[in-house]
């Protein structure tokens, strides 16, 4: 029998006669309290990580910006053999893939610049000297063809977004200066068939006096002017055929030499019987 005693235990006094040690409800609890804690400092670092890695993209960008590589950094590396990677930044780290990002994006945009400049100018030599377009499109495919290999250098992406940017800007200037070119020489064949028609019209008094001098005895000046009138007014329909001329042009020209020939008919037998 256990002995007795007027004081009560320690577990008595703070009511935990009940508590089961290692297991139970009190071991659940732990292990609760536990991985609430462990995930607690995993959101921690996760945080300052994120935070550190913008901070170091930040910086990279920063870094990138200032030190960027040019066209003619670029050109003279070529032509010397030298490592441009010795100026990029690197690939394994986030303040040098950020570098590297900014110094790319600075120079694709120089040399998209650079490019499209002397696609301009190629344009503006080609309407000063009334260039072929073919020439023209052969120029432009030069430009886009050295840009794309001086970028491919540094960096097959940009390689190909310099390739795709410029083919669209030289298709672009093409097709423009391609319907520039195209609707001068429609206004300058149509000029210079104007001024045949109007060489024409305005030698029919010539003619019709040729004509007249020339009528036999058994000819018909009447006929003979019907034909000359037809054939005038055929020459007139093929010149301005195909050069967008009006209606009303044609009329306004057949008018013309019919009245041109009426006038030069009087006025030779005017002349004639003034003589006589």
């Amino acid at each position: 029998m256990a002995p007795r005693t007027r004081y009560r235990t320690i577990q008595s006094q703070i009511g935990t006669s009940t508590f089961q040690g290692s297991t139970g409800a009190g071991l659940r609890e732990s292990q609760r309290t536990s991985q609430i804690l462990v995930n607690s400092l995993n959101d921690m670092s996760n945080y300052f990580m994120k935070k550190a890695g913008t901070q170091a993209e930040i910086e990279g960008a920063e870094f990138g910006a200032k030190n960027a590589i040019t066209e003619e950094q670029l050109r003279k590396s070529i032509d010397t053999g030298q490592d441009l990677n010795e100026y990029l930044g690197d690939k394994d780290t986030i303040f040098g893939r950020s570098a590297r990002k900014a110094q790319l994006s600075i120079l694709d945009s120089e040399l998209e610049l650079s490019a499209k400049t002397q696609m301009s100018q190629e344009v503006a030599d080609a309407t000063v000297n009334n260039l072929d377009p073919a020439v023209l499109a052969d120029r432009l495919d030069v430009i886009t063809n050295e840009f794309t290999k001086l970028s491919n250098n540094v960096s097959p992406i940009l390689g190909q977004r310099i390739f795709a940017s410029l083919n669209t800007a030289s298709a672009g200037k093409y097709s423009t200066y391609n319907q520039k070119y195209a609707t001068a020489q429609f206004k300058e064949i149509k000029a210079k068939k104007l001024a045949i028609v109007s060489h024409n019209l305005n030698a029919i008094t010539d003619e019709v006096n040729s004509i007249i001098l020339s009528i036999g005895e058994e000819e018909s000046l009447g006929q003979k002017l019907i034909a000359y009138e037809q054939v005038t007014k055929n020459k007139i329909l093929q010149n301005l055929s195909g050069v967008g001329t009006k209606e009303t042009t044609f009329t306004s020209n057949f008018k013309t030499v019919e009245d041109n020939i009426l006038l030069a008919k009087n006025n030779f037998i005017i002349t004639n019987a003034v003589r006589s």
